[in-house]
Formats: structure tokens, sequence, C-alpha cells
């Protein structure tokens, strides 16, 4: 269990729950085992948002159900109002909390991504989870191992919340830096990459989309059409190459907006665009392994419900067949390139995902 409470000094062993703790065996580093970030404010619960990103995503499911040019043109008006009052939401929010806002600004941008101090700051923000506790299957060393093959990879991760998916990221690659950081090894640490919405970015303010971008977040259109295709050439490109040339780790959720999608099982809410971009990748680098991330969520007040790390999932481009390896068992995928490929593709990593997600909801308390 991963918990702060307020005003406490942070332990980072006393915050985690382990079925078998001893199976936790980072070395201590103390100036991380209670370290702070200014910017834990954004972990305390904002109605506003919350109201304002329900409404949204009402809109969404109301757009994905109308072929009614009309009826889309007024939502689309709608849309724009609601990103209005959801900028001036953001705006009010980090006015509040100007001090320790302008403080995070001045650190993140006086650092490179490649200094050892940059990935220290970066490690406090999950440390920074305002009140929240978290349920996480780290007993099973999927992390340690991570940490020790000092690899980079994709972590593909469920949409289930638009409000408590944006915690996640910043918490395991928190927990992805501490060990770096308690084994000497911050050089080392991939620094992460984390796909998000470009609407993250436009109800965002030029200081908060500064800030947004020295910690990794890279937005693209997520919608489902030829012009959101178009739009996102040049960033995935440049993704693309970064995953190769760069030690840096990827983080997204492949079903973008199809998670309002709920009556749909998770193969059909997974994009297809999401797919490619993995194809993408792995014609890149000729193998990636992907980590599976399940996420469920409960009603607890102050928790952010239970994550289940999965084995990593090999995948390797042979002669321009892809390969999976799960567990050491070898599935020929098919030839890359071709529709067929990438519906398998799709099926195989939707299973092992949903796998991931029902492991969560039957993690011990």
């Amino acid at each position: 269990m991963y918990t702060n409470q307020i005003n406490n000094n942070i332990s980072f062993e006393k915050r985690i729950k382990l079925s078998q703790k001893h199976h936790f065996d980072f070395p201590k580093k103390s100036e991380l085992l209670n370290a702070t970030s200014p910017i834990d404010f954004f972990f305390e619960d904002n109605s506003v948002e919350k109201v304002l990103s329900d409404f949204k995503t009402q809109l969404n499911l109301k757009r994905a159900s109308t072929k009614n040019p009309i009826i889309n043109s007024l939502i689309h008006y709608v849309y724009q109002v609601n990103n209005f009052f959801r900028t001036l939401s953001s705006a009010g929010y980090l006015l509040i909390n100007s001090r320790n806002f302008n403080k995070t600004i001045k650190t993140f941008g006086s650092l490179k991504p490649e200094s050892v101090k940059y990935i220290d700051e970066w490690a406090k923000i999950g440390n920074s989870c305002h009140n929240k506790t978290i349920n996480i299957n780290l007993e099973d060393r999927i992390l340690e191992n991570l940490v020790h093959q000092r690899k980079n990879y994709i972590f593909m991760m469920n949409h289930s919340d638009i409000i408590k998916d944006k915690y996640i990221y910043a918490l395991l690659n928190s927990f992805l830096n501490y060990g770096y950081s308690a084994n000497n090894l911050q050089k080392e640490c991939p620094r992460p990459q984390i796909i998000v919405s470009k609407n993250v970015f436009q109800i965002a303010g030029n200081s908060l989309k500064k800030l947004y971008k020295n910690l990794g977040l890279v937005p693209v259109n997520t919608k489902v059409t030829k012009y959101a295709a178009q739009d996102n050439l040049i960033t995935i490109k440049k993704l693309t190459d970064d995953f190769h040339n760069k030690n840096i780790n990827l983080f997204t959720f492949p079903e973008g907006t199809n998670s309002i999608l709920k009556n749909k099982i998770l193969k059909d809410r997974i994009q297809l665009r999401s797919i490619k971009l993995i194809e993408k990748f792995l014609n890149k680098s000729k193998e990636i392994q992907i980590i599976p991330v399940g996420i469920s969520y409960d009603k607890k007040p102050n928790s952010l419900g239970n994550i289940n790390l999965g084995s990593p999932i090999i995948l390797k481009n042979e002669n321009n067949t892809i390969n999976c390896i799960i567990n050491e068992k070898i599935h020929e995928i098919g030839k890359s390139g071709l529709t067929k490929t990438h519906n398998r593709l799709q099926t195989v990593l939707a299973d092992i995902l949903q796998e991931n997600i029902e492991k969560s909801k039957n993690l011990p308390e």
C-alpha cells in the first residue's frame, strides 16, 4: 500500500504494503525516502475539474453515437466552451498555488533531462501523491528486474479514469526512479516520455505547457480520424527516433478516446493506430519490451485503486516477421505492415492487458 498523510514526512517503505515485504530490497536512499515535490497540490481532489471532465466524457459519447452534422457542430461548440472553463479552472488552481508552481517551473527549467538531478527531482513527484493510497504488486519484483536489466520499455496501461489515470505514470516513474537512484544508477535511468491527449496542452497556459514538456509529456491528437493521423506524423517520427536513439521509457494508454466506449471489449477499444505505433518502434529497434499495467479503481476515500504490473512482453522483428515472446514462449504474429498482423497483435496485447486488469482487482489488501 502506497500512502502519504498530509504534512507528514514520507517514508517510501511505509507507503508500500507487500504480502512479502522482504522481496522489495532496493537499497535505502534517505534523501528520496522523505522527499517531496512542491507540486503535490496536483494530486489534490479538484471537484471543478471532475465535473468538467465528466461533462467532456458525455460530449465525446454523444459525438461517437451520432452522425448528424448539425448535432456534431453543436457538440463541437459546447466542447470548446467546456475547454474554456477547464482552462479557467486550471489557471485559478495554479494561481492559488503559484508559489509552489513557480518553484517547480524554475527547478525543471534549469535541469537537463540527462542530469542526475533531473531524475531525482522527477522521483519526488510520485512521492508527493497527495493523501492518496495505491495497492501495487511490487512483491513480484517486476520493477526490480527492470532496474537490473537497465533497458527502456513501453508501459502499456488501460485507460479507466480521466482524472486518476494521469497519476499512474507519475507513480510508476517515481518507483522506477527510486530503484535506479537507490542503486546509484541515476544516469542510466530511462527518462519518461508520456503520450497524452493534445487537449491536455490546449487547456494549459504557457507556463504549464513548458512544465509538461520538461516532464516528458508528448501531446498527440487522439481522435480516430485521418486528419489526426496526419497531425501526429512529426510527433510520432520524433518519438520513434528518441526511443531508438535515447534512453527513454514510454508510457501510453492505447485506448485513447475509445476508453469512453465501455460497452465494447478491451480489444475493440485499443486503437489500431496504437498498434501501428508499436510496429514503428519495432521496425526501428528490431526488439522492444512492453510492460502491461492493469489498473482498477475503487470507491475508498483517497484511493487510487490497484495496479498490477505484468511480466515483460518481448516483440521482435525478424526478417520482416513479428514474433511475440510471452513467458519464454514464442508466438508468430505475422508479416510486418499487414492489417491482419495488426489485428493479431491487437488481440494478443489486449488479452494480456485484460489479464492484468483482472489481477489488479484481486490484489491482497
